[in-house]
């Protein structure tokens, strides 16, 4: 079917570069993700994972340019403090 392989192509072309973000607060926009990551390299997008509720899930992901730059957050950020939180920060 088309739409798998379309959406197989495109989650291929992330693996190494998406970080997932977790305990993130509720409060975070995709926009303070995206400049609080960009202390580490290129970010391409970031996004505020949402609940069904439409309400933030308190977990994003982060999609950098470069892999190296994913694993540089990774070190340098994982269980650091963000907006008064713990993030938790996974490949």
């Amino acid at each position: 079917d088309r739409r798998d392989r379309y959406h197989d192509n495109n989650s291929s072309d992330k693996v190494g570069r998406q970080l997932f973000v977790d305990n993130l607060p509720f409060s975070t926009t995709w926009q303070d993700l995206k400049d609080r990551f960009k202390l580490f390299g290129s970010v391409e997008s970031a996004n505020i994972l949402k609940g069904r509720d439409g309400r933030s899930a308190g977990k994003g992901t982060v999609l950098f340019f470069h892999s190296s730059d994913m694993r540089k957050a990774i070190r340098e950020a994982d269980r650091s403090e963000f907006q008064g939180r713990t993030m938790y920060l996974k490949e």
